[in-house]
């Protein structure tokens, strides 16, 4: 049976919200990239536009997530996003959801809430 590692590109730029989630992946044969801006993420993207799956902060320095997540459409209309925030009022909430995100994990995250999603989008 052949193994086939999973792509997981995080672009954020906290340093410490991206080593979590580097953590919680820990075990699970996934290849872990991390962007610390949207311009470097959409490049990556652009370079290689297949990940499994995208972890992306709203709140970037220079190009928000928002205009990420309208880059990365552009180039992968099928690429899984999930929305990693920590703004979780519900005006961000239904933003995200009108655009199209796949998910949404709010920071702080946990084990279990990160798990939950996570989970769904590395089948």
């Amino acid at each position: 049976m052949l193994c086939v590692m999973k792509r997981v590109v995080v672009i954020d730029d906290d340093y410490i919200s991206s080593e979590l989630v580097r953590e919680l992946l820990c075990g699970r044969d996934c290849l872990i990239e991390i962007e610390n801006n949207g311009y470097f993420g959409i490049e990556n993207i652009r370079n290689n536009p297949n990940p499994t799956v995208v972890i992306l902060d709203l709140n970037l320095p220079g190009v928000d997530g928002f205009e990420v997540f309208t880059e990365l459409r552009k180039l992968n209309s099928k690429l899984p996003i999930i929305a990693y925030t920590a703004i979780s009022d519900m005006k961000m909430i239904d933003r995200c959801t009108e655009m199209g995100f796949d998910d949404i994990l709010i920071k702080p995250i946990t084990p279990s809430s990160f798990e939950k999603v996570i989970s769904i989008h590395l089948q």
